[in-house]
């Protein structure tokens, strides 16, 4: 059972990947003229406890596409509430002024977020699976 729940985490995560940099790519070419104005739009509308360090993530990302969807992602989610301590209610309108600024690309910017989200948590399964659970076992 443990090596066909390995198996599957890692068919996930490599299927996903795919997409994920086929998304990103794309949309980071497609929103090269407005780069520096979305990145401004994003970071003004940042929580305060957190809008330095999303100017950082952003600037500092190869693709500042995937470095501006920090507040969809599921392992930087719980960070941003219990480590942060900002509220759930700020958080979300981050993400609904991220969607306002994004326009009509937002749906490929939140289907290659989920895709990114999906390969994150298979590799997080495989890597628990194989290396944690396995010695144990």
């Amino acid at each position: 059972m443990s090596d066909l729940i390995t198996k599957y985490a890692a068919i996930i995560a490599g299927v996903c990947v795919i997409p994920f940099f086929i998304t990103n790519a794309y949309l980071t070419i497609k929103l090269r003229p407005r780069k520096y104005e979305l990145i401004q739009l994003i970071y003004q509308s940042a929580p305060e406890k957190f809008r330095s360090r999303a100017l950082l993530v952003m600037e500092a990302h190869m693709s500042w596409v995937a470095g501006s969807a920090c507040s969809y992602i599921w392992f930087v989610y719980p960070m941003l509430r219990f480590a942060w301590g900002i509220p759930a209610s700020a958080i979300s309108q981050w993400q609904s002024d991220i969607k306002k600024a994004l326009g009509p690309t937002y749906n490929l910017y939140w289907i290659s977020t989920m895709l990114l989200n999906v390969t994150f948590a298979g590799l997080a399964i495989f890597i628990i699976n194989e290396y944690v659970i396995s010695k144990f076992v």
